[in-house]
Formats: structure tokens, C-alpha cells, sequence
């Protein structure tokens, strides 16, 4: 065994988060992302724990069994009684709807506020069928651009469930793009295609996005779930079973209404109360030439009654160019 490889496990052995791993060893984050897809070639893997900080720390599997568990979860500080995350879907990456640097705009507004975890809920790309002509079609290229495009920041942990256009590459081609996440892209979490569920503190939010041929998790358990697919905002507040329909951050949303609705994202923020999430607070960004805080809504999760929200449409069309 090289002496680096040698350093590296002992490192990791001593609970070293992977931004003082890289920091130690004078690598950068990438960097040990592939030294650890290297090793586990020779026969060493991790689990992996997440942090809201934006944190990674790596557990060596000791045991066959290690490797189950139920949803994926972010760890927070236990005397914290929030968590904060953008919630975002649909960004279509290598369509002819793409935001050209869309997801720069959205790194940057995250540095700018201190958020450290980015929550996606499908189609991060487009896939093998399109509405327009796509301006990338070959799905292995939609992925190599992926790679080249995607920014990245070692305090920010993207997760993410994959969505239909994203299992079409996998159904035609049988490239696993979620398979790519765990051999380039450590801070890129998969829950799943179609759906998923992210667990924080002793409760959990469901994600959700429709994919024929996959059956799902009905989210019995969730209070509060995130479902992409249909490009634009729709709330239903429903006491125990909160359904927000996460708008599209790619032109689709003006294609299906007509420039009625804008390319937007989600800021979630989270109190608790007994580690059970009690109110959710959300607002409405939309991005144009700079991001627009359009709207905010809140639910009370924990309570039997409809959550408070205000009218999202008449807000939406504030900015609508005619």
C-alpha cells in the first residue's frame, strides 16, 4: 500500500470530514472523490454521512450489512431547531429550454446566504425526448456536459431524486446516471428515480417525481412532500399531507403557460419541535437577470388545520414581460 492511500485511510479512520481530508493531504475535494472510487476498486468503500453544514464524513463498511438504511439522512446540530434549504427542479440540462449558467446563479446565491444544502426533485437532464430540438441530444454527452457545467463548492451538498427525462437515458441507452454521482460527484446525492425521502432530525420530507414504469413509495409517513415534473408552482395545503409542486428553473415553465409563468426555485426553511417538523416557511425566488424573492407562504405542518399561503399566481405575473 502507497503511503498516501496509507494516509488517506487513517484520516478517514479519525473522522475527518472531507474538506480537512483534502486540506491535509493538499488535494482538492474532486481529487479525493477519485482517489476514493480508485480504492474502492482494492476493495475498501464507505458509507457516508452528510451534514447541513455542507459537510461529508466517510465510514469504512466493516460489516455485509452496513450499507442499508431507510431514505438518506442530513445531519444537523442537535440543539438547532431549524434547517434551511433551495428546493429546485426540473433544470433540463443539455435541452434547447436550458438557462444558459442557471445553476452559477444558484451556487452564488447560496455562498451569498450561507445555505448549505440544495434539495432537486428531477430532470436535471433532458434526456432522450424533448419538446424542441434539444441542444444536446446524445445522452452520453448531456452527461459529460453535466460534468463540465455543474458547478461545485466544498460546503454545498446537492440531493436529489431523478426524474423521468433522466431515467430515459437509462431505459434507451442503460447508462446509469446516478452511478456517475457516486464515482465524480460525492457532494451530489442520489435518493432515487421517481422517488425518494431525505430524513432530518426524527422526521422526514418525501420527493416526488412522476416516471412511468416506476412504482413508489406513497409518502404515508411524510408530512410535507416535494413534487417535480410539473414545471410550475402549485400548492396544496392539506393539514397532514402537504403537497408543493416545485417549479421548473428552465423555459419549460413558459412553454406550458403560455408566459404566464416565470423560471423559479424554492428557499425552505424549517422549524422543529421535538425534532418533528412543526411550520414550514417557504418563498418563491424567481431568477431573471438577478433573483427576485416573489412570494412566501407558510405551513403548519404539526397543526390539523390548511396551512396559511397567499395567492402564488397573482404574485407570478408581476414580472411576466407582455
Amino acid at each position: 500500500m502507497i503511503d498516501s492511500t496509507r494516509k488517506l485511510l487513517n484520516l478517514i479512520n479519525q473522522g475527518k470530514t472531507a474538506s480537512e481530508i483534502s486540506s491535509e493531504m493538499g488535494i482538492s475535494n474532486r481529487q479525493l472523490f477519485n482517489r476514493l472510487t480508485m480504492i474502492r476498486n482494492k476493495g475498501f468503500d464507505f458509507d457516508r454521512k452528510y451534514y447541513d453544514t455542507g459537510d461529508i464524513i466517510y465510514v469504512p463498511k466493516k460489516n455485509i450489512n452496513s450499507n442499508t438504511q431507510d431514505g438518506v439522512s442530513v445531519i444537523t446540530d442537535k440543539n438547532s431547531l431549524n434547517y434551511t434549504a433551495l428546493v429546485l427542479s426540473d433544470i433540463h440540462l443539455g435541452s434547447g429550454f436550458e438557462i444558459q449558467g442557471v445553476m452559477d446563479k444558484v451556487y452564488d446565491f447560496c455562498i451569498r446566504e450561507g445555505i448549505h444544502n440544495i434539495i432537486m426533485t428531477g430532470d436535471i437532464l433532458d434526456g432522450t425526448f424533448n419538446k424542441i430540438p434539444p441542444k444536446i441530444s446524445d445522452p452520453y454527452e448531456q452527461i459529460e456536459y453535466f460534468l463540465k457545467i455543474y458547478p461545485f463548492d466544498k460546503s454545498i451538498l446537492n440531493f436529489s431524486i431523478l426524474g423521468d427525462h433522466d431515467y430515459s437515458i437509462l431505459r434507451t441507452t442503460g447508462q446509469d446516471f446516478s452511478k456517475v454521482f457516486d464515482s465524480y460527484r460525492h457532494d451530489i446525492v442520489h435518493l432515487g428515480y421517481g422517488y425518494g425521502s431525505l430524513n432530518i432530525k426524527d422526521d422526514s420530507i418525501g420527493l416526488r417525481h412522476t416516471v412511468k414504469g416506476v412504482s413508489g413509495n406513497s409518502f404515508d409517513d411524510n408530512n410535507l412532500i416535494f413534487f417535480g415534473h410539473s414545471h410550475n408552482l402549485k400548492v396544496i395545503p392539506n393539514g397532514k399531507k402537504n403537497i408543493i409542486y416545485v417549479p421548473s428553473l428552465s423555459d419549460l415553465c413558459l412553454y406550458k403557460l403560455g408566459y404566464e409563468g416565470l423560471p423559479s426555485m424554492l428557499l425552505l426553511k424549517l422549524n422543529f419541535n421535538n425534532n418533528i417538523i412543526s411550520t414550514a416557511y417557504i418563498n418563491q425566488l424567481v431568477v431573471l437577470d438577478k433573483i427576485y424573492f416573489v412570494n412566501e407562504m407558510v405551513l403548519n405542518i404539526a397543526s390539523s388545520k390548511k396551512g396559511d399561503f397567499n395567492n402564488m399566481e397573482d404574485y407570478s405575473k408581476v414580472f411576466v414581460k407582455k
